[in-house]
């Protein structure tokens, strides 16, 4: 039997009741097959054919080459565009890395002036043609890193390593096209941006 002074106090009746509670979500929380693991598609061939567009530098054939691991470098002037994928679908770009000199001094040294940062650097991305950009947002934002600040990022979708590598695996699927721009709109200098997206090419 309970003291009396104890039961008076309801902590036997709280305990009873915690014990029914987790009872109650572990009996009731779905099981893994039912739920469906994050990872379920990690294994599963989704079908298409794996293609990459990147500043690798081309080979004569036109081809990344295996043999020549150079990346082209190049300098993104103030207000200047360049395009980093022109995909043809049907397809789903699964994959986005990219870094840039211009956030570490590396060989280049001191850059007169300063260089543009994360938040003055645009990602714009069009869908099936469009005239107006789908996805218009700071490169840093788009990365989860925001307010212009050099900053790690841990997370299943998106990976920011050493404040400057960013990976995103977020899932964006196009019926005919797919094109994404870098925007330096920053009154300094973006120096050698470095990129691979990844992709998979549908039949249909």
């Amino acid at each position: 039997m309970f003291d009396r002074a104890v039961l008076d106090s309801g902590h036997p009746i709280r305990l009873v009741s915690g014990l029914l509670l987790l009872i109650g979500i572990v009996v009731g929380a779905p099981t893994t097959t039912e739920a469906g693991g994050i990872l379920d598609d990690v294994t599963r061939w989704p079908g298409g054919r794996s293609m990459s567009s990147s500043s690798a530098r081309l080979g004569d054939d036109g081809r990344p080459s295996p043999t020549l691991n150079v990346d082209v470098q190049r300098i993104v002037e103030p207000g200047e565009t360049i395009v980093i994928a022109d995909l043809k679908g049907p397809g789903v770009i699964t994959h986005i890395w990219m870094t840039m000199y211009h956030f570490q001094s590396l060989q280049f040294g001191p850059e007169v002036g300063g260089r543009a940062n994360p938040r003055e650097v645009l990602i714009r991305m069009y869908w099936d043609g469009r005239e107006k950009p789908d996805v218009e947002v700071p490169l840093g934002d788009f990365f989860a890193a925001g307010l212009g600040k050099k900053m790690e990022v841990q997370s299943i979708p998106v990976v920011v390593e050493d404040g400057d590598s960013y990976n995103c695996w977020w899932r964006m699927p196009f019926r005919k096209s797919a094109r994404i721009e870098v925007v330096n709109q920053g009154s300094k200098t973006l120096r050698a941006p470095f990129y691979t997206v990844d992709w998979i090419k549908k039949d249909s």
